[in-house]
C-alpha cells in the first residue's frame, strides 16, 4: 500500500476552496487504497490527531509573527514528515506554511515523490502594484519576491508541479523551473450533479419577494467586489427578480455593503436584496439549483468552484473575466464590471440564449468537472512518476 502525505494550512472541518480540493482528492485516493495522510495545522480546539473518511489528520501548531516570521511547532512538524515513512508527498499552495517550512528539507526526502499543487499566484492580483499606500505595496513587492526569487529556487526540487489550467497565472514560471509541469482542474462534489425534489431551504433563511434570484456566493472581502455586482443589480431594468448574497469573512466590508445598498436604494428605488452568512454548506446545493443566475464580479480568481457548481446545477454565469472563467462555457463573460448589468438583462430577456448557456454549462462540468475525474487524474500523474 502506498503512502501519500498531503501538507496544507486548512483542511476539514475548515472550508473554502483549497480545504474543499484537498478533501476530495484526499478521500479519493483512500477509496482506491492507498494510505493517506494530512498534515495540517491546528486551529481553535481542534484534535491534534483524528481520521475521517479513510483519512488520517494529523494537526500542528503553526502560525506567523507580527512580522511575519513563521513560528510554532516547526521542528516537530519537520520530524513527522521526514519520519512518516511516505512514497508520495503532496504540498498544497507554495505560499501555504506548511509548504515553506518543507523548502529547505525537501532535497533530504530520498526516495520520495514530491509533488507541488499550485492554485496560481493569488498574491499578484491581490496586492497589484499599482496600489498608492505602503503597507499594500510593501505586500505586492514581497509576493513578487517570493514567486519569482525565493521558490524558483525550490521548484526543480518537486518532481511534478500542478496547476489549475491552461490560464493560470504560475503556469509560465513553472513551465520555466520545474522538472514537470501538468493540468489538474478542480472539480465539484457529486451532490451538486443529483436532482433534489425538496423544498428550497433559502426558505429558512430569507423571504425573497420574487420567485427568481440572482445568486452570489463568496466570502464579504473587497476583492470578490460584491459591492460592483450589487451596482449592476440595481441597474439592471428587472425588477421582478431578487438579489442573494450568500458568505463570511470580514465584518467590515459586510457593514460597508449594507450601507452601500442604502444608498443605492435612494438612487435607484428599492429592490429585494438579501445579504446572508450562516448558510450551512449542505443547503448550498439546492439553493444554487432553484437560483436563476449565477453572479461573480471578483478581481481576481483562478478556478472558481462556485462558477462549476453553478453549471453543474444548469445555472447560467455572467462573470468578470478573472482566471480560466474565459475557457467555461454556460455563462457571459464581461470585461467590465460595469457592463454586467447589460448581460443580466440579457439574459433574463432572452430564453434561447438562457437555455443554451445552461446546457453548455452542465456538459461542460459533467464531462469536465467531477471529483472522481480529478481523483483519476492525479492518480494517473503519480503512477507516471513511479
Amino acid at each position: 500500500m502506498k503512502h501519500l502525505l498531503l501538507t496544507t494550512d486548512d483542511y476539514y472541518p475548515r472550508t473554502g476552496g483549497v480545504p474543499a480540493v484537498s478533501r476530495y482528492l484526499c478521500e479519493g485516493l483512500a477509496q482506491k487504497g492507498y494510505k493517506v495522510t494530512v498534515v495540517t495545522i491546528k486551529y481553535d480546539s481542534l484534535p491534534a490527531k483524528e481520521s475521517f473518511n479513510g483519512v488520517d489528520i494529523v494537526r500542528f501548531e503553526i502560525h506567523t509573527t507580527r512580522l511575519k516570521f513563521i513560528s510554532g511547532e516547526i521542528t516537530e512538524f519537520k520530524n513527522y514528515i521526514q519520519q512518516a515513512n511516505v512514497d508520495i508527498l503532496i504540498n498544497e499552495c507554495p505560499e501555504a506554511l506548511t509548504s515553506r517550512c518543507l523548502y529547505p528539507i525537501l532535497v533530504d526526502l530520498k526516495d520520495v515523490i514530491k509533488i507541488l499543487h499550485v492554485h496560481g499566484f493569488g498574491g499578484l492580483f491581490q496586492y497589484p502594484l499599482k496600489i498608492n499606500f505602503s503597507g499594500r505595496m510593501l505586500k505586492a513587492f514581497k509576493y513578487r519576491l517570493f514567486y519569482f526569487v525565493y521558490l524558483r529556487k525550490y521548484l526543480s526540487l518537486y518532481d511534478l508541479c500542478l496547476c489549475l489550467s491552461e490560464v493560470d497565472s504560475s503556469k509560465t514560471t513553472l513551465e520555466k523551473y520545474a522538472q514537470r509541469v501538468k493540468i489538474l482542474r478542480n472539480a465539484v462534489d457529486d451532490i451538486f450533479f443529483e436532482t433534489s425534489n425538496r423544498e428550497n431551504p433559502l426558505l429558512k433563511y430569507a423571504q425573497p419577494t420574487n420567485k427568481r434570484y440572482c445568486l452570489s456566493i463568496a466570502n464579504y472581502f473587497p476583492y470578490k467586489n460584491q459591492k460592483g455586482i450589487l451596482l449592476e443589480f440595481y441597474k439592471s431594468v428587472n425588477d421582478d427578480i431578487s438579489i442573494i448574497f450568500i458568505g463570511k469573512g470580514s465584518l467590515r466590508y459586510f457593514a460597508e455593503l449594507i450601507a452601500y445598498n442604502l444608498e443605492l436604494e435612494k438612487t435607484y428605488g428599492k429592490k429585494d436584496v438579501f445579504f446572508l452568512s450562516g448558510v450551512a454548506r449542505e443547503d448550498i446545493p439546492d439553493i444554487l439549483s432553484n437560483a436563476t443566475l449565477y453572479l461573480v464580479g471578483s478581481f481576481f480568481e483562478e478556478f472558481s468552484i462556485s462558477i462549476i457548481e453553478a453549471m453543474a446545477k444548469g445555472v447560467p454565469f455572467v462573470s468578470t473575466n478573472v482566471g480560466n472563467t474565459r475557457l467555461l462555457p454556460g455563462g457571459i463573460i464581461v470585461e467590465s464590471i460595469s457592463q454586467m448589468h447589460k448581460s443580466i438583462d440579457l439574459l433574463l430577456n432572452n430564453a434561447e440564449l438562457y437555455k443554451e448557456c445552461s446546457y453548455r454549462g452542465r456538459a461542460y462540468a459533467m464531462q469536465n468537472c467531477r471529483t472522481e475525474y480529478a481523483v483519476d487524474q492525479l492518480e494517473k500523474y503519480i503512477q507516471d512518476l513511479m
